[in-house]
């Protein structure tokens, strides 16, 4: 039997090491973050990150250490989890799953 081998934390920052499939105008396509993964906003502010497709936070720590205005989060496909890890604000939510977890942001 084969031992777990845990997750690698990825560490993405907009713009320098931003996570794949998503652009320099902030965009991204269906983005899937795990609980150990880290995202901050070193470039202009306010920002506003948009999602076009599917988003999945996972638990991921998301903009640590700053204000929840600062970044909005556009999902314009599927939210689910949300994060408890993290300060953000949702902009825009065409579908969200599950709806409770609406109240930890």
């Amino acid at each position: 039997m084969a031992a777990a081998v845990p997750a690698l934390a990825a560490s993405y920052d907009f713009p320098s090491a931003m996570p794949p499939g998503c652009s320099g105008s902030y965009t991204c396509g269906s983005l899937n973050l795990a609980g150990v993964d880290t995202v901050t906003i070193s470039g202009t502010r306010p920002a506003a990150v948009t999602v076009t497709q599917n988003l999945s936070l996972n638990d991921a720590k998301i903009n640590q250490g700053t204000s929840a205005a600062d970044p909005a989060l556009v999902v314009q496909g599927r939210l689910t989890p949300a994060t408890k890890k993290g300060k953000l604000r949702v902009a825009t939510v065409r579908h969200v799953l599950p709806m409770s977890l609406l109240g930890a942001l």
